[in-house]
């Protein structure tokens, strides 16, 4: 009879995955999540056994930024000190950079001679280091520079084992295993794990465990590779999107551009005033729609977060060195947030069937329908209404949902209610309270879209998608109610600096 089959896990797959999941840590500069990850333990279990300790464990990485000619450098060392501010070993790193021709080891002219090898240096010390240690994780990133340097492999390495086994107690060894590709015409990349090896034996002598390192070195190898690959299909994957942005928000502008709608109403106003205020209301939801135009297109030039310079409304703003909100500041947009609420909801509203309602505390006080539809963001500069429509797209997007679910109630129930609250901290919160006909609030895709693109603006806004509520203080009948939120962090905002 033939027996059920089994799963047998795999130790070396399950250290490379986690060992890649530590590299695209470094490689996102998330350092401190790199610090806590478990690979660095699972590294040390794997090389230590057979009367060996790891005092010291570092691994260094450069590799390429996708789509450009630079190099990321970033290291994660583990190291035994006398206590969690205990920083010998990046100070002796410190002086390392500083001696001799300086620069990385994984700079030097021949390094590629020595990609699949280890270089080893053996000594004995009476240093700091001794049995026993509180291991100190340290993560940072470093400039790759010189990209090369002439100097020699040996001495380079000599200069910064030497003075690494001075500070271990007892005999040890150095050994250095060389990452990179074997192919000189291949993407340019490399990699090196430093691993300081104490041994547990009195003896004066001893020699390394060579089966251990080379099965580190093919986890390694293959976890260093893998991180390659996957950055560089993220990075294409987000250069396309952000082509496609581009070329979405790009040609929508420039074809409502070309509509000729100012020209229309200046015609409408001169040959048919009576339907000039028709030809306004649509006018003004073209408006809306390029500021959705303007969210993709700003997409597409966004580089971390970084706003166009040509975008700031004072150079003494938000995204400025020590910059604080002062009274004004809140004044200001409070007003503008409150008019952006009215205009998004009355452009749904062109027979003026709703109620809108500013909703402070107990105070409840209905809003008059806006002469002009104009809108702002005080936080950007008035020559462009791109920002300003970009950031009140999903504010907009809200209101046009919450102005139609209310639309489609009866007689009393059509109204919309919204409250405005900015905190301390300048954080301003719109929420929006409006009736529900049937039983479904549903969630808006676009809402959902925008969410998403706007994590690229460094979360400077976020949502929160309509949802029932049980209870609303202010109702009109006992009709069901919907929340919804547009949450503004001006803070948040980055931008290129230029002199204004």
């Amino acid at each position: 009879m033939q027996s059920p089959s089994t799963t047998i896990a795999l130790p070396g797959a399950e250290l490379e995955n986690s060992v890649a999941e530590l590299l695209r840590l470094l490689l996102r500069g998330e350092f401190k999540a790199a610090e806590a990850h478990p690979a660095i333990s699972l590294l040390r279990a794997a090389l230590c056994g057979g009367g060996f300790e790891i005092p010291v464990l570092d691994i260094v990485a450069v590799l390429p930024v996708v789509g450009s000619s630079e190099m990321n450098g970033f290291h994660i060392a583990s190291y035994e000190g006398c206590g969690a501010g205990d920083d010998w070993y990046p100070k002796l790193l410190e002086e390392f950079f500083s001696a001799g021709i300086g620069g990385s080891l994984l700079a030097l002219e021949d390094y590629s001679r020595y990609v699949g090898s280890c270089r080893v240096l053996y000594g004995a010390g009476n240093g700091r280091v001794t049995h026993g240690g509180v291991l100190i994780p340290k993560a940072s990133h470093f400039p790759p520079k010189p990209r090369t340097i002439k100097y020699s492999v040996e001495e380079r390495f000599a200069e910064y084992a030497e003075p690494l086994l001075k500070q271990i107690t007892g005999p040890a060894a150095v050994a250095w295993l060389c990452f990179g590709p074997s192919d000189e015409h291949a993407l340019e990349w490399s990699g090196s794990v430093f691993v300081t090896i104490r041994s547990n034996s009195a003896e004066a002598e001893f020699t390394l465990p060579s089966g251990t390192l080379d099965k580190v070195y093919a986890i390694l190898n293959a976890a260093l590779y893998r991180t390659i690959v996957d950055s560089g299909y993220r990075e294409e994957t987000a250069h396309r999107l952000e082509q496609t942005y581009f070329a979405f928000g790009h040609d929508l502008k420039n074809r409502l551009d070309t509509i000729g709608m100012k020209e229309f109403r200046e015609s409408v106003r001169n040959s048919a005033p009576q339907l000039l205020r028709e030809a306004n209301e649509c006018y003004e939801r073209f408006e809306v729609l390029s500021g959705l135009c303007g969210v993709f297109r700003a997409a597409a030039k966004l580089e971390n977060g970084v706003l166009p310079g040509a975008w700031i409304g004072s150079a003494n703003g938000p995204g400025s060195t020590g910059y604080k909100p002062n009274k004004r500041d809140f004044s200001e947009l409070n007003a503008s947030l409150k008019n952006a609420v009215a205009v998004f909801i009355k452009i749904e509203d062109p027979n003026d069937e709703l109620i809108v309602r500013h909703v402070n505390g107990s105070s409840v006080r209905k809003i008059a329908r806006p002469d002009s539809y104009h809108v702002m963001l005080p936080q950007f500069s008035a020559k462009t209404t791109d920002p300003h429509l970009c950031f009140l797209s999903g504010l907009a997007e809200l209101c046009r949902n919450a102005a139609r679910a209310a639309l489609a109630a009866d007689g009393d129930l059509r109204h919309v209610d919204f409250t405005l609250e900015i905190t301390e901290g300048f954080v301003a919160t719109v929420t929006l309270y409006n009736p529900l006909v049937g039983t479904n609030s549903g969630a808006s895709k676009s809402i959902e879209l925008l969410a998403q693109l706007f994590r690229r603006f460094n979360s400077a806004v976020e949502f929160v998608q309509a949802e029932l509520i049980e209870t609303y203080e202010h109702r009109r009948n006992a009709g069901r109610y919907v929340r919804s939120r547009f949450i503004y962090f001006p803070m948040r905002l980055q931008f290129e600096r230029r002199t204004l």
